[in-house]
């Protein structure tokens, strides 16, 4: 039996997305509930992070193509 790694990086992008999209609903829940201003400015931070992380999820193995120039990593 075979490990299939490109099923195992679409397994764990599943759960990262699911992750991402409980952790966006918690942190849009304290940033409309907050009324500490230095909380709900964290609380931003936490929201920009998750954009960022999951656009670098997605947009990795793009950049491995080009730098390989293959079509690994898709």
């Amino acid at each position: 039996m075979a490990f299939d790694i490109s099923a195992a990086a679409e397994t764990l992008k599943g759960i990262t997305v699911i992750m991402a999209i409980v952790m966006a609903a918690y942190a849009g829940f304290k940033l409309t509930t907050g009324s500490d201003v230095e909380q709900r400015g964290e609380w931003k931070e936490v929201l920009a992070g998750i954009a960022v992380g999951l656009v670098l999820l997605y947009l990795a193995p793009l950049m491995a193509v080009q730098l390989v120039g293959g079509s690994v990593c898709t």
